[in-house]
């Protein structure tokens, strides 16, 4: 999202606007990165098209927010064949993969958080995607690798990389550590962190702590959650009493 109203406010020249002081404080820190970011990578926002791919980012986001992904997806295909501009492109793949992620596609996402990296290495958000990604697949100590360059580009969103850090010490069986950066997630976190209450109550049932676990999953399926909604489906179907 950060993004995609950066690239919003450099069209309409809106940079020092009213409304961006009145964002989420973290939305707003997110929001003048990705304007630094877009000042250092400059699009090439002159023509009809790249104003039109523009447009189509903010719908792709809409579309999303519906939990509309694939949708959304297919919006942001549409920028591809159009904009001829490489930083704008990074954009485009990083919110695939994130959309594919949200779709519950783990897997899926990971070539296109790849094809990012290939024009834009230090890609913080990119980084931290692929970092969960290959953790989610399996490839822990690649994903965490990718994690802690998201860290080091300072372009990251530390409640998300706080939350991929959790999730690698929950993988491995580290459960202070795990409780540690989830804390940390948390703490950090003045919008919304997806699957971030998910992956926080597969931790807390797997500690044995089910009322509390419980808790969170309705939390992350109260947000229209893919994997929160099938896992407490899962659970209705085998365990109907425990609800």
């Amino acid at each position: 999202m950060a993004y995609a109203l950066a690239t919003y406010a450099k069209l309409n020249n809106q940079e020092h606007s009213k409304w961006i002081n009145e964002l989420p404080n973290e939305l707003k820190i997110l929001l003048e990165k990705a304007i630094i970011f877009i000042n250092e990578h400059p699009y090439s926002m002159s023509s009809s098209e790249e104003s039109q791919a523009n447009d189509l980012l903010i719908q792709a986001y809409k579309e999303c927010k519906r939990h509309d992904f694939d949708t959304a997806i297919s919006t942001l295909n549409k920028i591809l064949l159009i904009t001829k501009d490489e930083q704008l492109k990074s954009v485009v793949y990083n919110n695939i993969g994130y959309y594919l992620i949200l779709k519950g596609d783990i897997g899926g996402s990971i070539k296109y958080f790849k094809k990012v990296l290939e024009i834009n290495p230090n890609f913080g958000y990119a980084n931290d995607n692929l970092g969960y990604a290959l953790i989610r697949t399996g490839c822990l100590e690649e994903g965490k690798s990718y994690i802690e360059k998201a860290f080091r580009t300072g372009n990251n969103n530390v409640a998300y990389s706080n939350r991929n850090l959790a999730l690698y010490y929950q993988e491995k069986g580290e459960t202070e550590l795990a409780e540690k950066h989830y804390k940390k997630s948390f703490q950090n976190m003045t919008i919304p962190v997806d699957l971030l209450e998910y992956h926080y109550s597969e931790f807390l049932i797997g500690l044995g702590q089910r009322d509390k676990g419980m808790e969170y999953l309705k939390k992350a399926c109260e947000k229209g959650e893919t994997e929160a909604i099938k896992r407490m489906n899962e659970i209705i179907t085998t365990e109907p009493n425990t609800i």
